[in-house]
C-alpha cells in the first residue's frame, strides 16, 4: 500500500478510513438499508446520524437525521430502512442513486460513507468534470475539488513531483467542495503545471480508449 519512495497508494488512504476509531458503515442487506456504527472508543459518545439518498446530480429523494448514543467497543445497527418504502408506485432507478451516511460527534463530522444499491458493474456513474483550485496555505498548499455530479474515487497527482497528501482517492458529492492539503518543495507554478485530477470514470474511459 506504500511504494518504494514512501508514497501512499489508494489502499493506504482507504485503510486509514476503514480503521478509523469511529466509523459509520451503511450496507444493503436483504432489501434493507442498514446503517452500522463501529466504535473502538472505551466510552460511549453522543452523536447525530444523518442519511441522504440522492441521485448523482444531488437531488435528494430521502433524508433522515437522528440522535444516537454510540456504544463503546461495539458494532451495531442504528438505523434500518426497507428499500421498498422508497419505491411506492414508481420504483426508482437504483443504478442512479447513492446513499450518504454522515456521523457527527460534538459538532464535528467524524465519519462519512457511501453505499450503492446495485452491483458496481451496474452503477451508471456520470462522466462529469472535476474542478480544482490550488493555492498556498500555511506550510504547503490547499487543493480544493468540486464537481456538479457525483465523482467517485477522485485521484490527484502531480506527475514526478515529490508531494505528500493529507488525503486522496475521494468521493465528491454533487456541489460539495473538499480540500486536500499537500506539502512539497515544488513551487506553486510547478504544481499548477503538473496537477492531474481523474475519477474512476476517467480511468475506465482511458482503459477503453487504449483498446
Amino acid at each position: 500500500s506504500i511504494d518504494y519512495y514512501g508514497r501512499w497508494k489508494a489502499l493506504q488512504y482507504y485503510a486509514r478510513r476503514f480503521y478509523a476509531p469511529v466509523l459509520v458503515s451503511p450496507h444493503v442487506e436483504s432489501g434493507t438499508l442498514s446503517i452500522y456504527i463501529v466504535s473502538d472508543k472505551t466510552a460511549s459518545q453522543n452523536g447525530t446520524l444523518g442519511l441522504r439518498i440522492m441521485d448523482f446530480s444531488g437531488k435528494v429523494v430521502k433524508e433522515t437525521t437522528q440522535a444516537v448514543k454510540i456504544d463503546p467497543l461495539a458494532s451495531k445497527v442504528y438505523q434500518q430502512l426497507p428499500l421498498v418504502d422508497l419505491s411506492g408506485a414508481n420504483a426508482p432507478d437504483w443504478s442512479g442513486l447513492v446513499g450518504v451516511a454522515d456521523l457527527t460527534v460534538d459538532g464535528q463530522k467524524v465519519s462519512t460513507n457511501l453505499v450503492y444499491f446495485v452491483p458496481s458493474k451496474k452503477i451508471r456513474l456520470p462522466h462529469g468534470s472535476v474542478s480544482h483550485e490550488i493555492a498556498r496555505a500555511g506550510d504547503g498548499f490547499d487543493v480544493t475539488l468540486s464537481s456538479a455530479e457525483l465523482a467517485r474515487s477522485v485521484y490527484v497527482s502531480f506527475g514526478e513531483l515529490d508531494v505528500q497528501f493529507s488525503d486522496n482517492y475521494l468521493d465528491l458529492l454533487p456541489g460539495e467542495k473538499q480540500t486536500i492539503h499537500v506539502s512539497s518543495k515544488a513551487t506553486l507554478a510547478d504544481l499548477k503545471s503538473q496537477i492531474t485530477v481523474i475519477s474512476l470514470v476517467d480511468a475506465f474511459l482511458s482503459h477503453v480508449a487504449e483498446k
